[in-house]
């Protein structure tokens, strides 16, 4: 059955290249509704709204028209459409992830800068930063896993416990045991500097 729907999708392209449209409208119509419902399962719903959903499909739809000449028939048409909406929704959701990291970093500056009045107070600012990062720097692969999972939170738990092989309770001493290095070797660069 599904063999045959390949066969019938690969003569209907084949008719729209030979110049017969209404082949093209029936190939959209049947892949639109299976496409969209695609594209909307998977997307990740903090980075692509429902308006996107729209664009990802049209833009899915139009990259696979521009590419038409070398669809083989090896699957159905649809599926086919599928496989261009997931590399689009991909792109769509890097851009989109780029964009609200940017727009947080860039919202913590400006309150930062709202807050500080004086250039003595930048100059502050920045040689406490220098320091806290000179000294995160300093700790053990191990410490500064620890921190970027659970004070930072950008890495899983998982991902920790790939690569120390500790246990909860471990885990929990090291974190603290790193978070003193860290406070004490940042103490020192500060007043040292």
């Amino acid at each position: 059955m599904s063999q045959q729907k390949w066969k019938e999708d690969y003569i209907k392209v084949q008719e729209y290249l030979k110049g017969n449209t209404e082949s093209w409208d029936m190939l959209y119509n049947e892949a639109y509704p299976i496409v969209y419902n695609y594209v909307n399962r998977i997307s990740i719903k903090d980075y692509i709204g429902n308006s996107m959903i729209d664009d990802i499909v049209s833009e899915s739809f139009e990259r696979c028209y521009n590419k038409l000449e070398v669809f083989k028939g090896r699957s159905k048409f649809s599926t086919w459409v599928c496989a261009f909406s997931r590399y689009v929704l991909l792109s769509q959701y890097s851009k989109e992830k780029t964009r609200n990291i940017l727009n947080n970093k860039l919202k913590y500056i400006s309150s930062i800068v709202s807050e500080i009045e004086s250039p003595e107070l930048i100059v502050i600012k920045k040689e406490q930063y220098r320091c806290l990062n000179t000294a995160f720097k300093a700790l053990s692969s191990k410490h500064k896993l620890l921190i970027k999972c659970y004070i930072l939170k950008i890495i899983p738990p998982n991902t920790v416990i790939k690569y120390t092989h500790l246990k909860y309770s471990d885990r929990m001493i090291e974190l603290q045991i790193a978070i003193n290095v860290l406070r004490r070797y940042y103490l020192f660069l500060y007043e040292k500097g």
